[in-house]
């Protein structure tokens, strides 16, 4: 059976490969079009004033990140620090 589904799929590359990919459904929106409001804008502003806001005062990965000047990161991902800096910028 796997060697009928992998012949099956060497023959049907080219036909897939001519194919190319689908349009896009959806445009891409440039940076900034979108600005959150109301509720949301509310629940971000309760994020920065809290935990997420101040995780430079007592979390390390993020005193001392790259993003502001220091020499360690978390993660090849950098999540903390850029998750912190996000939020410093947009408030």
């Amino acid at each position: 059976m796997k060697a009928l589904l992998f012949v099956l799929l060497i023959a049907l590359k080219p036909a897939l490969a001519a194919t190319g990919l689908a349009p896009k459904k959806y445009l891409s929106l440039p940076l900034g079009a979108v600005k959150p409001s109301g509720w949301l804008m509310d629940q971000l502003k309760v994020q920065t004033n809290g935990l997420a806001g101040h995780e430079h005062e007592f979390y390390n990965y993020v005193a001392q990140t790259d993003w502001v000047g220091g020499n360690s990161y978390y993660s090849n991902l950098e999540e903390a620090g850029s998750y912190w800096f996000a939020r410093k910028i947009l408030f």
